[in-house]
């Protein structure tokens, strides 16, 4: 449908653009999380009458579908991917630390378009460490439901209680839900908006210079290491509250000719132009270790991890590769991406003329 869009006429092509676009906006701040919201809260008034296990399976089951949304999303600004290094099918019931570099929103879709070839075993199952600007619409009230965690740039004088926080709301969701898989963009923001203060901490470190990703922060990835990390027997995770995360993994996104294309520029390039790029994704797996639990040792690990992350994508700026061979990762059928798209707007417009059935009924009497 999109590769047939560039052989309409140019205003054609430029309305149905911003159509897609408005519909986009929409739909993911406020129809598709709306819908999903009402499902589970009619699944919350049954929760009694449901084992735990039947509950857990359809909280990830609205999970899944909520990333088949943006899946459905990326398919319209031309997101095609291309996986390198660890076979991540390998872990789809494993408990895993993911640590991705961070350049643009385009992230979330590569991620997402990734895992979603997994289904509700992670997908269902995982938590997001992300800002918290999302909290404010439907989609972030959407999110705190499912248990991720809202995250902001703090002073010096908050930072310890903002990480007292995250370790709280681990150690109450994280085993509590059954979750895997952890995702946390450890630089804080896209490399773009911290780029200059990167600079700045390089230098005043006496840090090698990195072009092409970011120092990470090492407070909100030690909070994760000391609460959900292996305790001294191996058996708990540090908190003692289940098993212990397992696998910490590095993630490496590329963008192809390292061009950092917005939601709204990569939208217009593929439905004007026909352009649907590649980006790429890299995955190297490490087993967690209790020395992590110290700030310097983890500190010096993840500094490590990231001048070699910097190295890898100098590489594949200069190839258009990561080391390695490549698996392109296959969209879901179209059908199962309509339907989910339909049902979600249906679920909306119809809890929207309850609403305004009630409202006339009271007043028109």
């Amino acid at each position: 449908m999109v590769l047939e869009l560039s052989n309409l006429p140019f205003p054609i092509r430029y309305f149905v653009c911003w159509i897609i676009m408005i519909y986009m906006l929409i739909s993911t701040i406020v129809v598709y999380p709306t819908a999903v919201c009402l499902v589970y809260f009619a699944g919350f008034l049954v929760q009694p009458f449901l084992s735990r296990k039947t509950f857990l399976h359809f909280r990830s089951f609205l999970a899944r579908c909520l990333n088949l949304h943006f899946v459905t999303l990326s398919y319209f600004c031309g997101v095609n991917v291309s996986e390198y290094g660890e076979d991540m099918s390998k872990y789809t019931d494993e408990r895993c630390f993911l640590m991705p570099n961070h350049l643009g929103l385009i992230d979330h879709f590569i991620v997402m378009r990734s895992c979603d070839q997994y289904g509700c075993d992670v997908v269902g199952r995982w938590m997001f460490v992300i800002y918290n600007i999302w909290i404010y619409m439907p989609l972030g009230f959407l999110w705190w439901i499912h248990g991720n965690y809202f995250i902001n740039t703090v002073s010096p004088s908050q930072r310890a209680q903002q990480l007292k926080h995250f370790r709280d709301h681990l150690d109450e969701t994280y085993h509590n839900y059954d979750y895997r898989w952890v995702f946390m963009y450890p630089e804080g923001s896209r490399l773009f908006l911290i780029k200059e203060r990167n600079r700045q901490f390089e230098k005043k470190n006496n840090l090698e210079n990195l072009k092409h990703c970011a120092y990470p922060r090492v407070g909100a990835a030690l909070c994760v290491t000391k609460q959900l990390g292996p305790s001294k027997n191996g058996e708990l995770a540090n908190n003692q509250l289940g098993k212990p995360i397992k696998y910490l993994i590095d993630v490496t996104l590329g963008y192809p000719n390292a061009e950092i294309l917005d939601v709204q520029e990569s939208l217009m390039k593929t439905l004007l132009d026909g352009d649907r790029r590649m980006y790429a994704i890299h995955y190297e797996m490490f087993e967690m270790k209790e020395e992590w639990n110290d700030e310097e040792m983890l500190k010096e690990f993840l500094f490590e991890r990231y001048r070699k992350k910097d190295q890898l994508l100098d590489e594949y700026y200069k190839t258009g590769k990561f080391p390695g061979p490549a698996k392109i990762v296959e969209y879901p059928a179209a059908h199962l991406m309509i339907l989910n798209e339909i049902l979600g707007c249906a679920i909306f417009w119809m809890f929207i003329k309850t609403i305004l059935f009630t409202i006339f009924s009271i007043f028109c009497k």
